[in-house]
């Protein structure tokens, strides 16, 4: 009779081959295998989404419904899109972007102000991306660049919005900057490469978009009958651009007269007085409109001034909370409201203050029981 095989052995006596372990999903291959499924999945949505908007995308835009979609789910998983390393992702993902502020632009304009920010300007030049995904950034704001009208909206919805970016400003800044390579050290310069173009290309097309406006006004140098007709009537604006100088020159004050408040709140006044935003003299009225409706101010430094003990200070705290709309509002709506234009400082004491002025308005406010 023959004797039992011993273990990891055959019949024969030869050794049992070993056999690889079951793949379970935590190899590298697989892993590998699943990161590119997922990459492929991403270019496969955000392809046809490209596809949607190119063809349809005007029709989209007339959709209350699609708009609200795409204003919220849409463009949060483009901003998280934007933040990929895969280069077909990120391309696609600007692309659609582009769509998007091509057909839909006048229901996205917080979020084009974001995703410029925080993604093309943010990609292009940061160091740490690759020299791919800048050159994919520095390509996507070239399209942008290339869309006369759309250079247009941007200085007259953004730069001359005083609670928005100068984003026209913002973006030549940035063209300007990268346009030419920045010195290697010792006086010398690094070498010319397609960055460099890039940017060189977008701010052409951005003087090309402005010659062509100019030319199609009349204001043209080489126009000598024009040129003498500016000149006998002053060169008079038209309304249009009367009314965006008047709103740039609007954003500018207040601009400064917010920089100069969070600056010195107290040595302030003068500046306010000069810019025309305070009366001179001074009264609690105009200072407490000065810090209700002028944006870029550092809510804390608000909220201080308006809780100090001096005179002054408590009747701007009393103009300030005059000026909301208290009428039958609920308490906690109009604190809420209230607390939203300042931040409570941290003394119990200078909380106290403002809680008693808030209590006494909100009292004069309300219908008679």
């Amino acid at each position: 009779e023959r004797s039992p095989s011993r273990q990891g052995e055959l019949m024969d006596g030869s050794p049992v081959p070993e056999s690889s372990p079951p793949d379970l999903g935590l190899s590298d291959t697989a892993g590998a295998g699943k990161e590119d499924l997922c990459t492929d999945t991403h270019c496969l949505g955000l392809s046809l989404l490209n596809v949607v908007l190119e063809s349809g995308g005007d029709e989209i835009a007339k959709s209350e419904e699609l708009v609200s979609v795409i204003q919220d789910d849409v463009c949060k998983s483009l901003l998280q899109n934007s933040r990929t390393d895969s280069l077909s992702v990120l391309s696609l993902t600007l692309r659609a972007i582009f769509n998007l502020f091509l057909h839909c632009k006048r229901h996205l304009k917080v979020q084009l102000e974001i995703f410029f920010t925080s993604v093309h300007l943010k990609i292009a030049g940061l160091d740490t991306a690759s020299y791919e995904q800048r050159e994919i950034a520095l390509e996507s704001l070239l399209e942008f660049c290339r869309e006369p009208e759309l250079m247009l909206e941007l200085y007259e919805n953004y730069d001359c919005d005083v609670r928005c970016t100068n984003l026209f400003e913002t973006l030549v800044r940035f063209l300007v900057s990268h346009a030419f390579p920045a010195d290697a050290g010792q006086g010398v310069r690094g070498g010319f490469n397609s960055l460099h173009r890039l940017a060189l290309s977008g701010l052409l097309s951005i003087l090309h978009s402005i010659a062509l406006r100019c030319e199609a006004h009349g204001h043209f140098r080489g126009n000598k009958a024009v040129t003498e007709a500016c000149s006998e009537t002053n060169a008079v604006a038209s309304p249009g651009e009367t009314e965006l100088q008047r709103k740039k020159e609007q954003k500018r004050r207040l601009t400064l007269a917010a920089h100069t408040f969070n600056s010195e709140p107290k040595k302030s006044i003068k500046t306010l007085q000069t810019l025309g935003l305070v009366t001179s003299p001074p009264t609690p009225e105009s200072m407490a409109e000065f810090l209700k409706h002028t944006p870029g101010l550092d809510l804390r430094l608000v909220g201080e001034y308006l809780s100090k003990r001096d005179d002054f200070n408590g009747q701007v705290r009393k103009a300030f909370m005059a000026l909301f709309p208290f009428q039958g509002q609920p308490l906690v709506e109009a604190l809420r409201n209230c607390l939203s234009s300042f931040r409570l400082p941290g003394e119990a004491q200078l909380i106290e203050r403002l809680m008693e002025s808030f209590a006494e308005s909100y009292f004069e406010k309300q219908a008679p029981v």
